[in-house]
């Protein structure tokens, strides 16, 4: 399905085009899943994917500089997340 919501139906054949059928506000549907509530004292658990992704300041020095200019004009320094996700690599 496009953004223009047409829809194409594609088999051996033939190809149907046509436009889907939505209603003009639709609603979210709740899920069946579960999410547990956050647990005190309980390390979040990062997939190997996601933790290969981190801050690097070694390969990010043009960021760095802009984060550091943006932290010491806006009085954040005590704030840096950086500064706890460098320590945990």
């Amino acid at each position: 399905m496009a953004t223009d919501l047409m829809l194409w139906n594609v088999t051996k054949e033939k190809i149907t085009k046509r436009m889907a059928v939505v209603p003009k506000n639709g609603w979210e549907v709740a899920g069946t899943a579960v999410q547990l509530p956050p647990g005190k004292g309980r390390p979040p658990v990062y997939s190997k994917y996601i933790l290969e992704g981190r801050w690097d300041e070694g390969f990010q020095p043009v960021q760095k500089k802009m984060l550091d200019d943006f932290m010491k004009k806006n009085n954040l320094q005590d704030q840096d997340w950086r500064t706890q996700m460098m320590k945990k690599k």
